[in-house]
Protein backbone atom coordinates (compact mmCIF):
# COMPACT_ATOMS: atom_id res chain seq x y z
CA UNK A 1 0.00 0.00 0.00
CA UNK A 2 2.80 2.61 1.26
CA UNK A 3 4.43 1.81 -2.69
CA UNK A 4 1.24 2.79 -4.51
CA UNK A 5 0.68 6.05 -2.71
CA UNK A 6 4.30 6.87 -3.36
CA UNK A 7 3.71 5.86 -6.60
CA UNK A 8 0.73 8.47 -6.99
CA UNK A 9 2.55 10.60 -4.59
CA UNK A 10 5.37 11.30 -7.13
CA UNK A 11 2.53 11.36 -10.28
CA UNK A 12 1.06 13.68 -8.59
CA UNK A 13 4.25 15.48 -8.65
CA UNK A 14 4.82 15.29 -12.08
CA UNK A 15 1.34 16.71 -13.50
CA UNK A 16 1.88 19.27 -10.85
CA UNK A 17 5.31 20.56 -12.22
CA UNK A 18 3.42 20.49 -15.80
CA UNK A 19 0.50 22.24 -14.55
CA UNK A 20 2.96 25.06 -12.95
CA UNK A 21 4.30 25.37 -16.36
CA UNK A 22 0.77 25.36 -17.87
CA UNK A 23 0.00 28.18 -15.19
CA UNK A 24 2.75 30.57 -15.94
CA UNK A 25 2.08 30.63 -19.80
CA UNK A 26 -1.64 31.26 -19.24
CA UNK A 27 -0.16 34.12 -16.90
CA UNK A 28 2.11 35.48 -19.22
CA UNK A 29 -0.60 35.44 -22.02
CA UNK A 30 -3.45 37.72 -20.52
CA UNK A 31 -1.05 39.96 -19.48
CA UNK A 32 0.48 40.18 -23.12
CA UNK A 33 -3.00 39.91 -24.32
CA UNK A 34 -4.22 42.76 -21.99
CA UNK A 35 -0.91 44.89 -22.93
CA UNK A 36 -1.38 44.53 -26.67
CA UNK A 37 -4.93 45.76 -25.86
CA UNK A 38 -4.13 48.68 -23.84
CA UNK A 39 -1.36 49.72 -26.10
CA UNK A 40 -3.90 49.06 -29.55
CA UNK A 41 -6.28 51.42 -28.00
CA UNK A 42 -4.15 53.83 -26.38
CA UNK A 43 -2.31 54.40 -29.58
CA UNK A 44 -4.54 53.68 -32.67
CA UNK A 45 -8.12 53.38 -31.00
CA UNK A 46 -8.76 49.76 -31.74
CA UNK A 47 -10.09 47.38 -29.21
CA UNK A 48 -9.25 43.96 -29.13
CA UNK A 49 -12.80 42.39 -28.77
CA UNK A 50 -11.62 39.13 -27.28
CA UNK A 51 -9.13 40.57 -25.12
CA UNK A 52 -11.07 40.53 -21.72
CA UNK A 53 -12.96 37.70 -22.25
CA UNK A 54 -9.42 35.58 -22.91
CA UNK A 55 -7.94 37.36 -20.06
CA UNK A 56 -10.73 36.32 -17.13
CA UNK A 57 -10.15 32.77 -18.77
CA UNK A 58 -6.89 32.25 -18.62
CA UNK A 59 -6.98 33.46 -14.80
CA UNK A 60 -9.78 31.38 -13.98
CA UNK A 61 -7.74 28.07 -15.89
CA UNK A 62 -4.85 29.59 -14.09
CA UNK A 63 -6.75 29.66 -10.46
CA UNK A 64 -8.22 26.42 -10.78
CA UNK A 65 -4.85 24.80 -11.76
CA UNK A 66 -3.06 26.00 -9.06
CA UNK A 67 -5.18 25.42 -6.69
CA UNK A 68 -3.95 21.67 -7.55
CA UNK A 69 -0.65 22.00 -7.06
CA UNK A 70 -1.20 24.19 -3.35
CA UNK A 71 -3.02 21.10 -2.60
CA UNK A 72 -0.17 18.65 -3.31
CA UNK A 73 2.15 20.97 -1.93
CA UNK A 74 0.44 21.18 0.77
CA UNK A 75 0.11 24.59 0.27
CA UNK A 76 -3.26 26.07 0.91
CA UNK A 77 -4.24 27.92 4.10
CA UNK A 78 -4.30 25.97 7.32
CA UNK A 79 -4.50 27.06 10.99
CA UNK A 80 -1.05 25.37 12.04
CA UNK A 81 -1.36 26.84 15.40
CA UNK A 82 -4.55 23.49 15.41
CA UNK A 83 -2.96 20.77 13.51
CA UNK A 84 1.06 21.34 14.54
CA UNK A 85 1.70 18.33 16.21
CA UNK A 86 -1.37 16.71 16.15
CA UNK A 87 -0.94 14.21 13.30
CA UNK A 88 -4.61 13.07 13.75
CA UNK A 89 -6.10 16.60 13.04
CA UNK A 90 -3.94 16.70 9.96
CA UNK A 91 -5.20 14.16 8.64
CA UNK A 92 -8.75 15.04 9.12
CA UNK A 93 -8.39 18.12 7.85
CA UNK A 94 -6.74 16.54 4.49
CA UNK A 95 -9.56 13.99 4.80
CA UNK A 96 -12.69 16.80 5.22
CA UNK A 97 -10.99 18.49 2.71
CA UNK A 98 -10.76 15.58 -0.21
CA UNK A 99 -14.27 14.84 0.60
CA UNK A 100 -15.30 18.77 0.16
CA UNK A 101 -13.69 18.59 -3.23
CA UNK A 102 -15.11 15.34 -4.61
CA UNK A 103 -18.41 17.03 -3.74
CA UNK A 104 -17.44 20.11 -5.35
CA UNK A 105 -16.45 18.07 -8.49
CA UNK A 106 -19.63 15.65 -8.32
CA UNK A 107 -21.43 18.77 -8.22
CA UNK A 108 -18.99 20.28 -11.70
CA UNK A 109 -20.56 17.20 -13.36
CA UNK A 110 -24.08 18.06 -12.99
CA UNK A 111 -23.51 21.28 -13.83
CA UNK A 112 -21.62 20.38 -17.08
CA UNK A 113 -24.59 18.48 -17.95
CA UNK A 114 -26.73 20.93 -17.13
CA UNK A 115 -25.01 23.06 -19.65
CA UNK A 116 -23.93 20.46 -22.20
CA UNK A 117 -27.61 20.70 -24.51
CA UNK A 118 -27.94 24.26 -24.94
CA UNK A 119 -24.12 24.23 -26.68
CA UNK A 120 -23.15 27.43 -25.63
CA UNK A 121 -20.51 29.43 -26.79
CA UNK A 122 -18.09 32.31 -25.48
CA UNK A 123 -19.27 35.61 -26.96
CA UNK A 124 -16.09 36.55 -28.62
CA UNK A 125 -13.98 33.33 -28.62
CA UNK A 126 -17.20 31.54 -29.94
CA UNK A 127 -15.16 28.43 -27.53
CA UNK A 128 -17.82 25.95 -26.01
CA UNK A 129 -18.84 26.94 -22.43
CA UNK A 130 -18.33 23.26 -21.10
CA UNK A 131 -14.90 23.55 -22.27
CA UNK A 132 -14.45 26.95 -20.09
CA UNK A 133 -16.13 25.16 -16.87
CA UNK A 134 -14.62 22.00 -17.42
CA UNK A 135 -11.58 23.07 -15.24
CA UNK A 136 -13.80 23.11 -12.80
CA UNK A 137 -14.41 19.15 -12.81
CA UNK A 138 -10.62 18.54 -13.66
CA UNK A 139 -9.20 20.72 -10.68
CA UNK A 140 -11.49 19.46 -7.91
CA UNK A 141 -11.12 15.53 -8.90
CA UNK A 142 -7.18 16.27 -8.61
CA UNK A 143 -7.44 18.06 -5.46
CA UNK A 144 -10.12 15.51 -4.25
CA UNK A 145 -6.99 12.76 -4.72
CA UNK A 146 -4.21 15.53 -4.04
CA UNK A 147 -5.90 15.64 -0.61
CA UNK A 148 -6.88 12.02 0.08
CA UNK A 149 -3.50 10.91 -0.32
CA UNK A 150 -1.85 13.51 1.43
CA UNK A 151 -3.86 11.85 4.49
CA UNK A 152 -3.01 8.61 3.37
CA UNK A 153 0.55 9.51 3.53
CA UNK A 154 0.09 10.67 7.21
CA UNK A 155 -1.99 7.58 8.05
CA UNK A 156 1.20 5.91 7.30
CA UNK A 157 3.75 8.34 9.40
CA UNK A 158 1.99 7.17 12.53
Amino acid sequence: MRHALECLDGWLDRLCHWLEQVCAVLLALACLVLLVEIVLRALFGHALLWANEFARYAVMWMVMLGSVVLAQRGGHITISVLTEGRLWLQRLSQLVAAGLCAWLAVVSVRFLLLIAPFEQVTPTLALPTVLIYSVFLLAFALMAVCFAGRALLLAKEV
